[in-house]
């Protein structure tokens, strides 16, 4: 299948101005001349040619076509790609038409596939480029396009070359063992650089996750806290039902904030209370505990109006790890003896005070979540990871802290050790695509998109 010629759509489905066809194999350009016409006897590659489609011999629209010849093209075989007017029913007869020329529909992932086995891209690249389509934020967009560029790959490079000079030093230690030409004494071994690049890498992917599928910052608290006001008055839009009967929102609601060039799901939850009235508000307690567990970011909204709950406590408790700010909601209507005691129980912790009905210091909230925004954002040597190549890395993290635990141990043999590092080198060819299966690659390029 891999010497066949493919065709597809590589623009989105629908009305547009412009509809781009690819077709790659080496049939590539006699399809082309069969149906676009006029084209020169000596067609130049990388040149634009206008003309118009025929579908069985009649003119069915007029656009653009260009040849990009082997190897030079983004598949690494002949490539053409036409040039319509985006209509889905006149592109649907143009394909029919290149596949009864000798073409067959493209899988996909084909073209990226095929530009991988050609060695125009690494495994890494490959998948950065479907995470590129698939980028939520220009941010994470532009990480993923460094990828793109090599950057990830380049990393694994400066790995698998440390790893390889390990186990040629303690493969050469091993051979002189066996000739008794060395004393048992191991190769020095300097795996704290690599440790310390791997786990930077590693740990970096929380931010990375959350830019990914946009971060999540949930408004919890108790019943009747003005969640639902100030998720409200975040969106400058009612979105959220409000009403002064505590318990008004029975499950979560998202809703998307752009926060500078990246987009941030904002969570109103139900209110926490420590006895729900029925079976329903127990199922929303009990949802929005979920939510706050996958949230990045939480804002605690207080009551300040009311008595102190001690259901706010527990609430912090639970948001203790992530980012978070208290806010003392409705603090223009708040009893004057009732405010203090609020202060006094959360001193710990940096206060808001805040009015979401009348969008009273509602511009420190926002800048709240600027900054945590701001601190999602990666360090500039970092590179992202999706699962595939997190859970490698991880494997490969573990390896070498055991390679490490097992050098200073001498009572553990050379040889295990040196069977570790292969293992390592093993799991960077599967990052890379050098060692793979193709139950593997199927998996991988069945997520791309038809035309890509």
């Amino acid at each position: 299948m891999d010497n066949d010629t493919i065709a597809a759509l590589s623009t989105p489905i629908g009305r547009g101005g412009i509809g781009i066809i690819r077709i790659s194999g080496p049939d590539a350009l006699t399809i082309l001349r069969s149906s676009f016409r006029p084209l020169p006897q000596s067609i130049a590659p990388r040149t634009l040619y206008h003309g118009r489609f025929m579908v069985n011999e009649t003119a069915w629209d007029e656009g653009l076509a260009v040849w990009f010849s082997s190897p030079h093209s983004y598949t690494g075989e002949d490539v053409c790609e036409i040039s319509l007017h985006a209509n889905p029913h006149l592109l649907e007869q143009v394909i029919m038409q290149i596949i009864s020329a000798g073409a067959r529909h493209a899988l996909p992932g084909e073209f990226t596939y095929r530009a991988y086995i050609h060695g125009k891209l690494d495994l890494l690249q490959a998948e950065a480029i479907n995470e590129m389509i698939a980028a939520n934020s220009s941010v994470f967009a532009h990480i993923e396009f460094e990828n793109l560029q090599g950057k990830l790959s380049r990393t694994v490079h400066e790995i698998k070359k440390a790893l390889t000079e390990l186990a040629v030093a303690i493969e050469t230690a091993i051979e002189f063992q066996e000739d008794h030409l060395l004393e048992t004494a191991k190769p020095e071994i300097k795996l704290g650089p690599l440790t310390e690049l791997l786990q930077t890498i590693l740990e970096n992917q929380r931010f990375h996750d959350a830019l990914k599928r946009n971060p999540r910052v949930a408004i919890v608290g108790g019943v009747n806290a003005g969640k639902s006001t100030l998720f409200n008055a975040l969106l400058q839009e009612d979105r959220a039902l409000v009403s002064h009967h505590p318990g008004t929102t029975r499950d979560f609601l998202y809703a998307s904030l752009h926060i500078g060039d990246i987009a941030v799901d904002i969570i109103d939850m139900a209110g926490f209370r420590a006895s729900p009235e029925n079976d329903i508000e127990t199922e929303a307690i009990d949802r929005s505990r979920l939510q706050l567990n996958e949230c990045d970011a939480a804002f605690l909204v207080i009551d300040a109006s009311a008595p102190p709950d001690s259901m706010d406590e527990e609430i912090l408790t639970a948001i203790a790890s992530k980012p978070h700010r208290v806010l003392l909601n409705k603090i223009d209507s708040a009893d004057p003896l009732v405010l203090p005691l609020h202060k006094n129980r959360f001193a710990n912790e940096p206060l808001l005070l805040i009015s979401a009905l009348n969008a009273l210091r509602l511009d420190e909230v926002r800048h709240c979540l600027r900054d945590w925004v701001y601190n999602l954002r990666p360090r500039p040597d970092s590179v992202a990871l999706n699962f595939r190549q997190r859970t490698l890395f991880s494997g490969i993290h573990q390896r070498i802290q055991l390679i490490s635990r097992w050098h200073r141990d001498q009572t553990i043999p050379i040889d295990l050790t040196a069977e570790e590092i292969r293992q390592a080198l093993i799991d960077i060819g599967h990052l890379t695509g050098e060692i793979t299966s193709d139950n593997i690659l199927t998996e991988i390029f069945n997520k791309f998109c038809i035309g890509k």
